[in-house]
């Protein structure tokens, strides 16, 4: 699908669980995207 090709997306906690999934599912739809993680 390319419900998001050519939009642009911020994920916040993007390093792992259900943040890591939504920029991965991001990318397979053609996203521009931005991640950040912050891990103490």
């Amino acid at each position: 699908m390319n419900r998001v090709k050519g939009k642009v997306c911020i994920v916040t906690g993007g390093a792992l669980g259900i943040g890591r999934a939504c920029a991965e599912r991001l990318a397979e739809e053609s996203a521009r995207k931005s991640g950040t993680a912050c891990r103490r």
